[in-house]
Formats: C-alpha cells, sequence, structure tokens
C-alpha cells in the first residue's frame, strides 16, 4: 500500500509541475499586478520585474547612469526600457513592456514595433504595431493593433546603436488586427506599461521558443527576451509519470 501511496504523490507532483508552466491570468489593461508585479513602489532604478513565477518570462535592465547612460544610447529613465515579461497559456503568447519612452514618441523619435524572432535565430517574423506616430504626428500608414508577417525591418537610426535592431516594420503583410494595453505606470515618472496577447494561430509555424525585442528610432535603449513554450516540459513530465506508472504495474503483475 506503501508503494501506491507513492507512487500517486510521485505522479501528482510531475503533474503539478507541467501545470505550473501557464498559472496566470492576464488582464489587458496596464496594470501587472496579474503578472506578479507589484509597482506601487517602483523608483527610476534598480527595480525587480521578476515575480518569480514558472512559466513567465524576464528580461530586465532597469538602471540609468549618472550620467543619463542607459545602453548603448543616453537619455535617462524618459529612454529607459526596463523590462520586458513573456508567458503562455493554451493560446496566447502574452507580453509586457515597461519603459520610460511614451508610443507618441519624444523630441521627434519615434516609438518602434513590438518584433518576434520565431527560434530566437535572428530572422525577426513578425511585428506587431503598437504605434503610428511618425516625427509627433500620427499619420504611420500602418495598422494600429496589427500583427504582421515582416519582408524588411527598419533599422534605428545611429548605425553606433545598431544593437538596437530592428526599430520598425517597413513593408510586410498584415495577418490579423488585435487589442493591447498602454497605460502611464507612475504620475510622478515617466515610465508606461503596454500589454499584447498574440494568439498563437497567428504564428503560421510551430515553434518551442521565441525572441521578443522592443526599442525606439534613435535605439537609445532596448530590451530581449526569449521564452519557451510549455508544451515539450509538459510532455516530458507527463511521459516520465506514465514510464512510472507502467513500471509499477509491471512489478504487482509479476508478483501476483
Amino acid at each position: 500500500m506503501r508503494r501506491v501511496w507513492t507512487l500517486f504523490w510521485v505522479v501528482v507532483f510531475l503533474w503539478g509541475l507541467a501545470a505550473g508552466a501557464s498559472a496566470l491570468a492576464i488582464t489587458l489593461d496596464g496594470d501587472l499586478s496579474d503578472w506578479g508585479v507589484n509597482t506601487s513602489s517602483f523608483g527610476e532604478n534598480d527595480n525587480n520585474w521578476d515575480p518569480g513565477v514558472p512559466g513567465v518570462f524576464v528580461w530586465q535592465e532597469d538602471w540609468v547612469e549618472n550620467d543619463g547612460y542607459v545602453e548603448p544610447g543616453y537619455g535617462g529613465q524618459n529612454y529607459d526600457v526596463e523590462a520586458i515579461l513573456a508567458t503562455f497559456d493554451d493560446e496566447n503568447l502574452y507580453v509586457a513592456i515597461a519603459t520610460g519612452f511614451p508610443l507618441e514618441g519624444r523630441n521627434g523619435w519615434d516609438a518602434g514595433d513590438i518584433a518576434f524572432d520565431v527560434g530566437a535565430n535572428g530572422s525577426w517574423d513578425y511585428a506587431l504595431v503598437i504605434s503610428n506616430y511618425v516625427d509627433g504626428d500620427n499619420n504611420r500608414s500602418a495598422t494600429l493593433g496589427g500583427f504582421y508577417r515582416v519582408t524588411v525591418w527598419q533599422d534605428v537610426y545611429y548605425d553606433q546603436h545598431s544593437i538596437s535592431n530592428p526599430f520598425r516594420m517597413a513593408s510586410g503583410t498584415l495577418i490579423d488586427t488585435i487589442d493591447f494595453a498602454y497605460k502611464a505606470d507612475d504620475p510622478d515618472l515617466p515610465r508606461y506599461i503596454i500589454e499584447a496577447a498574440i494568439p498563437l494561430a497567428l504564428f503560421n509555424e510551430p515553434f518551442t521558443s521565441i525572441k521578443i525585442h522592443w526599442t525606439m528610432e534613435c535605439g537609445n535603449d532596448y530590451g530581449e527576451v526569449v521564452a519557451h513554450t510549455p508544451e515539450p516540459a509538459s510532455i516530458l513530465l507527463a511521459g516520465a509519470g506514465l514510464f512510472a506508472v507502467s513500471i509499477f504495474l509491471r512489478r504487482r503483475r509479476r508478483e501476483g
């Protein structure tokens, strides 16, 4: 009987690990509390954007030097890309970006599109258009909220900031239009939260990893996170549980 209970709890433990890969219910509202991040006490520097939740992938570089350096350029909090978070559920890829740069642009510089690199191999296959501002005017011809298969990317303005590429889609094919959220996070500090949910069905290819990137036209700062789909780990864990069950049943038959 002890063996039965031991096996039961092993299988339950493995199932729990697999289920924990996507434990969040994300609402697109520009509030990261549903990601497990409380920004109410965040200042300009050294904030921890990692909720420590299984299945949430986090890139963060929330630091501005005294001279305003944010790497690879300057501009202080106004140009700081602080964090990018990503997670999955059965239907969507969720992305959240925290930045001091507004989507309407600043000082004649424009906000970029969110770029997606399926397989994280440098291909930069898709773009989500989250701003239609060009040089301070809302007159870009792309579809706001449009999810595009990209043909040509536009690079950042400064060659010395090329590490921040790509900046914005130059041409591509519209696949669908989706909702996204954009909200000022702090009335006393330039910080904005961008949230989007991209249906997995819009990616015209299966993948196990994807790189997500965002920057602004000058390329003063940028962020990238690589997210991994939960299925491979879940299948492995479930397989391990089934293997344990099969071994147990085989032994029981031999003993019987």
